[in-house]
């Protein structure tokens, strides 16, 4: 950020090369989803949260792996758990 401060010719709402609009959506709903996410994990019990958090790990686990090349998966069939 601080490197582009000084740079001439940044869109408008830029603070160096943070687009100060896009990091208050992201942070927003960040925070919102964060909260739900804790609810809803006070609600399961921890041997279905455990199996939740493995079923989600092994999904994007699968999805970097196919989309590396190292499954012979078809890219244009997405995974469904």
């Amino acid at each position: 950020m601080a490197n582009g401060l000084e740079v001439p010719g940044l869109p408008p709402h830029f603070l160096g090369y943070v687009n100060l609009l896009q990091w208050a959506l992201l942070a927003g709903t960040s925070i919102s989803i964060a909260w739900a996410g804790v609810r809803v994990a006070h609600r399961l019990s921890p041997d279905r949260l455990k199996l939740v958090f493995a079923v989600v790990m092994l999904y994007i686990a699968l999805k970097m792996m196919a989309s590396s090349g190292l499954l012979p998966f078809d890219h244009s069939i997405p995974l469904r758990v």
